[in-house]
């Protein structure tokens, strides 16, 4: 008597269990063997075995115009099909962009209420620090001592650390003058990020005299768009150029060279 398969379950590679209908009987055994009173069909696939195929491809996530897939069914010979476009479809905008929501047109120029970062630390030139932010203050920006550490720099309190106060809280950046100062904020990784993720968002930046070595140390130039550097006694000078730059909003010359930086 033969058993019509109720449930076939895999349980192993090439391993299936078989168990009769009502009988409580089943058997496991590879699919090589079949034992004496169950039948095994031998007819071919039938029409929906048909629709499951094994396509090989590249598996990309988005088939584009004239990609070509091989397909390959387990009853027909493989063959090559032409997918359609994913997404062709004409996309309008349910609303045409209005320009007095754009916030580049309504940029205003010059640094009245910019948030500038006065990058510091100890041994940092402290007559620079009070020179720079009593010279941004006179033009209307809020400038701000940002520091690694909360230690004071002379008589100099830092407003914020780095950590604390990340470049993406800031409209311009200026690296102060002092040996001792550069080379702690050369070393530190915080600062260094701070100001490559200055350089990458296209702001503004200055640096003074030994400021220029933390741009170094975060292997950016010193020469470049929107980037005004020179002396300590240079101050006049560096901080015209770099007002007009801070102005803009953003230096939008420098962002094919931005897209370099990895930050």
């Amino acid at each position: 008597m033969a058993f019509q398969p109720w449930r076939k379950t895999l349980t192993r590679r090439n391993c299936v269990a078989w168990r009769g209908r009502g009988r409580g009987r089943s058997w496991a055994g590879s699919g090589g063997s079949v034992p004496t009173g169950i039948v095994v069909s031998a007819a071919p696939p039938t029409l929906s075995s048909h629709k499951v195929a094994t396509a090989t491809a590249s598996h990309n996530r988005a088939a584009r115009w004239g990609s070509v897939m091989r397909v390959r069914c387990h009853c027909q010979p493989p063959r090559l099909v032409i997918l359609n476009p994913c997404s062709i479809q004409a996309r309008n905008p349910y609303q045409q962009a209005s320009p007095a929501l754009s916030l580049l047109n309504r940029v205003k120029p010059g640094i009245k209420t910019r948030k500038i970062a006065l990058l510091a630390a100890p041994g940092s030139d402290e007559a620079m620090l009070k020179t720079l932010r009593k010279k941004l203050a006179e033009e209307g920006a809020a400038p701000l001592v940002i520091a690694p550490t909360l230690a004071p720099i002379g008589a100099v309190q830092p407003d914020a650390t780095v950590a604390g106060m990340p470049s993406i809280m800031f409209d311009a950046l200026i690296l102060c003058g002092g040996e001792a100062g550069a080379k702690l904020l050369a070393q530190s990784g915080d600062a260094r990020h701070f100001v490559l993720e200055a350089f990458k968002h296209l702001k503004a930046i200055a640096a003074f005299g030994a400021g220029r070595d933390v741009l170094h140390a975060a292997h950016l130039p010193d020469r470049a768009d929107g980037v005004a550097t020179g002396g300590d006694n240079e101050v006049d000078a560096v901080l015209k150029a770099f007002v007009e730059a801070a102005g803009q909003h953003r230096v939008w010359s420098r962002a094919e060279l931005a897209e370099s930086v990895p930050a």
